[in-house]
């Protein structure tokens, strides 16, 4: 039992002895890991490039570079900002996004200026980085033109140790040769200014998306407007009355203002007008044809777009395959924008130009082909601040002109429908562009003008980002028929454009690209623009009653037309029979007044007899049928108003007999009575008187009391 205790008391000394290790290991390790309350974490410090002056540095420049440091503790904060350059001549575009992907404790380059800053607790400071001319250190020949990257780090202490706290990483512009030495590289910006005619309000307002796409490009006369010319008509709220509510577009202040702002300035701009709503060229470049817009309509269009050039199509697809280019041919436009694709075979070729010829069945086509790596810069920086996305975008394009001296490169910026621009970025971006010596702005006129330098592309069989949610062969065909037979009926109203147009403009709408993302309203809206067309199509009727009997060889059958439309309209009535005993006689088209009936006699003509089902047809001015035609038996007993004739004849002509008969037997017997006995009668005489003196006396006169 003793060594038992014993045993117990080592136990419990060494869990005893075990713990205080372990709380001393732990405690250590708490306060390695807690800093000092007055240290800032490591990369916790946000540094924001302020400015870049100049945007293009030359020899006899001198840089300065702004910058905010924040610092988020609650603390002061006691550092070191400096400016570094790497010097090397970024050659190739990888190169100045690689820059901009570095990690924050990748090489900044070598410094050049430093300055030291104390910066409150929750509070930031600017710094202004100073390079006087001639110590960039930078080649002063043409062979040194080209970006090179320049980054701001911050470094404090983080216990005893200087650390980096936070980097911000931008690009130098270097062009050594003058203005007019430097290569030069034309380029043409594609701002799509189309969206959907239900958020106009929302889109119009200050901050909405259109209101922020025209802010950030009115002032730059180099960027080319693609505009859908039926939403400045629905913002400004002349676009006709739509045939469904649903498609009618809601009008403001801002709707009218921002209308009146793209209108206006358009003319600073190359400005071209897309197809009205925006409409699918997948879709009005097949087969059949689309139906042509309202007169009213077209000419609001024609009125707002009369300076404005026409003629490319900037499609749904990034890539367009060649059937879309061909549709986009048949629909009228010779020039299709390509957003990206369209390589060069030879890999080696990493800067081709940006037009190129595509032919298909119908002829030749013109295909911008934009570049996408510009396209996303001005898109989607990578740069976190408005100066050093300007600066972005000058390091991509003075790349493409160094590495094209003897050549000028022609490029292509193509802006996405979706584009939210931030404003001051874009500005910022657009600014830089057209302050550059080696950029030339150009519309896209001019840049189609360049033509195609003949470099071997890779046409693609299908379309990037191509929807499956486009309206189908079928659909398309459907809604045409609408149209037509809206049309077709229209004729014989009043105005029949108030009919028509509207149904026409809705089948243009249901095409519109901004439906793609909607396929399920879409349907629903071409639903309900079917059953209005069958409506329409009611509104005109035959009241029938029972069916007829007509039992004589010619007569008139009445016809009730019944008008449920607001307007006027003029109809033929046509019967047509099922048998030739019944025939119809063709009268003069009948007027109905808005929402009455009239009725008319058609004359018909009957032989034999039988019943025959008869269709009553209402029937446009070219002999269209314009309703669904309505139908009534007639009994016709056309034999048998000549079998009564003939009795009715005959008992006339036996009552005649008769008559003429009685007629001289009475007259015969009057004869006889009023007249003598004649001479060749004596027998009868003589035997009258015998008789008559065989009498008896009493029966002379006067022999009875």
């Amino acid at each position: 039992m003793t060594w038992l205790r014993s045993v117990s008391r080592q136990r419990a000394h060494r869990n005893r002895t075990g713990a205080l290790v372990l709380i001393v290991v732990l405690a250590t390790a708490m306060l390695l890991a807690t800093p000092p309350a007055h240290s800032q974490p490591r990369d916790g410090i946000p540094v924001t490039i302020v400015s870049v002056a100049p945007h293009i540095a030359t020899p006899q420049s001198e840089v300065v570079i702004e910058v905010e440091v924040t610092n988020p503790a609650t603390t002061d904060l006691n550092a070191n900002v400096t400016l570094n350059i790497s010097r090397v001549i970024m050659q190739e575009r990888q190169q100045v996004s690689a820059w901009l992907a570095a990690a924050d404790d990748d090489d900044p380059g070598s410094p050049l200026v430093s300055e030291p800053v104390t910066i409150r607790g929750d509070d930031a400071v600017k710094v202004r980085l100073t390079v006087p001319p001639g110590e960039l250190g930078l080649l002063s020949s043409p062979d040194g033109l080209g970006p090179r990257g320049i980054s701001v780090t911050v470094d404090g202490i983080v216990g005893d140790v200087s650390h980096q706290l936070g980097i911000a990483r931008t690009f130098l512009i270097w062009q050594p040769q003058s203005s007019y030495e430097v290569p030069i590289v034309d380029v043409a910006i594609a701002a799509p200014i189309t969206g959907n005619p239900a958020a106009l309000i929302t889109d119009t307002a200050e901050e909405g998306r259109l209101s922020r796409v025209v802010s950030a490009t009115v002032d730059f006369s180099g960027v080319s407007w693609l505009i859908d010319p039926a939403l400045v008509a629905a913002a400004e709220g002349t676009l006709p009355a739509a045939a469904l509510p649903q498609l009618q577009a809601r009008t403001s202040d801002e709707t009218k203002q921002w209308a009146a702002t793209v209108r206006s300035d358009s003319g600073l701009h190359s400005s071209y007008a897309l197809e009205p709503f925006d409409a699918d060229v997948t879709v009005i470049g097949s087969e059949p044809a689309p139906p042509s817009l309202s007169k009213s309509l077209r000419d609001t269009l024609d009125e707002i777009t009369q300076y404005w050039g026409s003629g490319i199509t900037l499609p749904r697809e990034n890539v367009p395959r060649r059937t879309l280019i061909e549709r986009a041919w048949t629909a009228g436009s010779t020039t299709v924008i390509a957003r990206r694709n369209y390589q060069a075979v030879d890999p080696d070729d990493v800067s081709p130009g940006g037009v190129t010829t595509v032919q298909h069945a119908n002829g030749a086509s013109t295909v911008l082909v934009a570049d996408p790596i510009l396209s996303k810069t001005l898109t989607n920086p990578r740069s976190s601040s408005p100066a050093a996305a300007a600066q972005e975008v000058l390091a991509q394009l003075v790349v493409i002109a160094r590495n094209n001296p003897d050549r000028r490169r022609n490029v292509l910026i193509s802006l996405p429908r979706s584009w939210e621009p931030d404003v001051t970025t874009a500005r910022a971006q657009l600014t830089a562009l057209e302050s550059a010596d080696f950029v030339n702005s150009v519309s896209l006129d001019e840049f189609a003008a360049f033509g195609d330098d003949g470099t071997p592309r890779n046409t693609p069989r299908t379309s990037a980002t191509e929807s499956d949610f486009r309206l189908t062969p079928s659909q398309w065909s459907d809604l045409v028929e609408l149209a037509d037979k809206s049309k077709t009926f229209a004729q014989i109203a009043t105005d029949p454009s108030a009919i028509a147009g509207p149904i026409a403009d809705a089948v243009w709408q249901l095409t519109s690209v901004q439906w793609l993302d909607n396929e399920n309203a879409r349907n629903d809206i071409a639903n309900q623009l079917n059953d209005q067309v069958d409506r329409l199509l009611a509104s005109q009727s035959v009241v029938l009653g029972s069916d007829v009997n007509l039992i004589a060889a010619s007569s008139a059958l009445p016809i009730t037309v019944a008008n449920s439309l607001d307007q006027p309209v003029t109809v033929g009535v046509r019967l047509v029979a099922d048998h030739p005993r019944l025939k119809s006689t063709e009268i003069d088209p009948v007027e109905v007044a808005p929402h009455s009936e009239v009725s008319v006699d058609i004359p018909v003509t009957a032989v034999g007899s039988g019943d025959v089902d008869v269709l009553v047809r209402l029937l446009s001015a070219d002999g269209t049928v314009v309703s669904t035609p309505a139908s009534f038996t007639v009994r016709v007993r056309a034999d048998w108003e000549s079998r009564g004739t003939i009795i009715i004849g005959a008992l006339l002509t036996l009552m005649l007999i008769a008559g003429i008969w009685r007629t001289i037997k009475r007259g015969r017997a009057s004869t006889r009575t009023s007249q003598g006995p004649t001479p060749q009668e004596p027998a009868a005489q003589d035997l009258t008187q015998a008789s008559t003196s065989n009498e008896s006396p009493d029966d002379e006169p006067g022999s009875h009391p």
